[in-house]
């Protein structure tokens, strides 16, 4: 319980006016005086009596939003003491973002109140919500009684996607997956493979019956699961303006790689000793959750190693494609960068600059040879630029 601005004022006043009844014999100087004292008195007693006893409930829909969505936060208030509430003043305190004010009115005894807001998504990243902080204060306001109520919520703002187009496929792009081993019962991704003799406990609505007509005993259809190409998504951490569209484009990529089964694995500039950590291939759908996770909690970093000091650690294995996104680079760093990612059989390189800009000629040109230069400008939507980029170069490879 702490005095407010106002109440502190009158308190302060009430040994003044003593002071001054008694200096100057003053008998109503005195009566205000007293008055003073018991008002403070009278609101001590009223909020340590009102002091609410309620239980708070906070779920927040959806769970893992995107950034710029809209996501809805509601507060469930139970009443569970044996009175009513006073009018309620509710406090959600969002670390490093914000702070929100929601007023409540009584909740009668052994009843729920619902409440709202709108949580703000413009910031990507891992946001904690701090436990609710419930406020009493008496009707004159003097004092206020506060005490956090609820547990602590975590919220996860993904970045934001946008919806691309696929890319031509390349040589060398296909590769040999443990997913290739054939399989007893197809499913509906996987293509015929050939016949086999039946084995207990086979699927009997894959038994061929043609052929086990033929030679009097169950052959079944074998299935395998198609080849699956591969993705590099190489994310620049090095401080940039862009950094955020950056981050949003690589999101976008694995969303699309998700979308046509490919395999995929998600690299980073970090540090030298763990860029590397953890980047196996991984199946994009499968693992398209984690991934935007991941990506929901990068951070640029001053430490941050060169696009190119980390291409001589990545291994194409045997071709493959690679998308780097970075922001805004100089014609001399895409040079390097281009030379320094031969391995790879298809090269896109997505920069996000800060204003409308068009590609240099030296870009358009090596476009036949596997490699693709895509300029994002601020204020443009990606999958635009992206679909005129890739329409582009579809048509100079004809």
């Amino acid at each position: 319980m702490r005095l407010t601005q106002r109440g502190a004022a009158v308190l302060a006043t009430s040994p003044v006016l003593a002071l001054a009844a008694w200096l100057l014999g003053l008998p109503e100087a005195a009566v205000l005086s007293a008055c003073a004292a018991l008002l403070v008195l009278l609101a001590a007693f009223w909020t340590k009596a009102s002091a609410a006893v309620v239980d708070i409930q906070r779920s927040i829909l959806p769970t893992r939003p995107r950034v710029g969505e809209p996501c809805l936060v509601q507060l469930q208030i139970h009443n569970t003491g044996s009175r009513s509430t006073a009018p309620l003043l509710l406090t959600e305190r969002i670390e490093a973002v914000d702070s929100l004010r929601l007023q409540l009115a009584p909740v009668p005894s052994g009843e729920q109140s619902m409440t709202s807001y709108n949580f703000p998504t413009h910031v990507r990243g891992r946001q904690v919500v701090l436990p609710t902080t419930v406020q009493v204060e008496d009707p004159f306001g003097l004092l206020r009684s506060t005490h956090p109520t609820g547990t602590e919520t975590q919220v996860l703002v993904l970045p934001k996607l946008w919806p691309l187009s696929p890319l031509l496929a390349v040589l060398g792009q296909e590769n040999m997956t443990p997913s290739h081993a054939a399989a007893f019962i197809s499913r509906p991704a996987e293509e015929f493979a050939g016949l086999r003799e039946y084995l207990p406990g086979d699927d009997l609505r894959r038994i061929h019956w043609p052929t086990t007509a033929r030679t009097g005993r169950p052959v079944m259809r074998q299935f395998e699961l198609p080849l699956q190409h591969r993705t590099t998504v190489l994310l620049d951490l090095m401080s940039s303006a862009s950094f955020e569209r950056s981050v949003s484009a690589a999101a976008s990529v694995v969303a699309l790689e998700a979308e046509q089964g490919g395999l995929i694995r998600l690299v980073t500039t970090a540090a030298q000793s763990v860029a590397l950590s953890g980047t196996e291939f991984v199946n994009a759908a499968d693992q398209f959750d984690q991934l935007q996770d991941r990506l929901a909690q990068v951070e640029q970093s001053p430490k941050a190693v060169s696009i190119p000091s980390l291409l001589q650690l990545l291994d194409a294995q045997d071709g493959g494609r690679l998308v780097i996104c970075a922001g805004s680079l100089t014609s001399t760093d895409r040079d390097v960068i281009q030379r320094g990612s031969r391995q790879f059989s298809s090269r896109v390189l997505l920069t996000s600059s800060g204003s409308e800009q068009k590609q240099s000629t030296s870009d358009q040109a090596p476009q036949q040879q596997g490699w693709l230069h895509i300029d994002w400008p601020d204020g443009s939507a990606l999958n635009r630029v992206w679909d005129e980029a890739t329409r582009s170069a579809a048509g100079a490879k004809q």
